[in-house]
């Protein structure tokens, strides 16, 4: 018997509209998974983990009723994963698709001058984002490297008040079964 292709769920077929509006986007399906190749950068969704996929983000799509609609978010450039809803993901693919672009060209490409001299207000956004991104990734290695970190940040970056209220969150979450 022939493997049958996975059903598309309802943010596959969310993708397929942006597909439709994107110039040069690829797609190409295998039994479980969908590929959406958009400027170079590969968005997969699938419904299991792709532990030797070449993605530069997976989706993995609620395969239970208990999930809520929540989906996972695979970054395999650095590991992380997140768990996000339906609202969440569409946003997350529409920036995938809007950004994809420049992803390969933001550590080369960093000031963009046009005919006076003045950066574009888009290029200057985008030099803004990537400060900030960079003071994101010295941040975390920092926390990495001190180990003791709430979330990725260092404690020491906490106030008492701060470590108190987190605390009480976290008690209240283990009262109520969901930690």
């Amino acid at each position: 018997m022939a493997n049958q292709i996975r059903p598309k769920g309802k943010l596959e077929k969310y993708i397929d509209s942006l597909v439709k509006t994107t110039p040069g986007c690829e797609v190409s399906t295998g039994t479980k998974s969908r590929y959406y190749k958009v400027n170079g950068k590969v968005l997969r969704v699938s419904d299991h983990v792709g532990t030797h996929s070449d993605a530069y983000v997976s989706i993995i799509e609620p395969a239970h009723k208990e999930a809520n609609g929540q989906y996972i978010l695979h970054a395999h450039n650095c590991g992380q994963i997140s768990i996000v809803s339906y609202d969440k993901v569409k946003e997350i693919v529409r920036s995938f698709f809007y950004l994809s672009s420049i992803f390969g060209e933001l550590s080369v490409k960093r000031a963009d001058v046009n005919g006076n001299g003045e950066e574009h207000e888009e290029q200057k956004n985008i030099n803004k984002l990537l400060k900030q991104l960079e003071e994101l990734e010295k941040f975390k290695e920092q926390a990495r490297a001190k180990g003791n970190t709430i979330l990725g940040i260092p404690v020491n970056k906490f106030s008492k008040a701060h470590i108190d209220h987190i605390q009480a969150i976290i008690n209240k979450m283990e009262r109520e079964g969901k930690l």
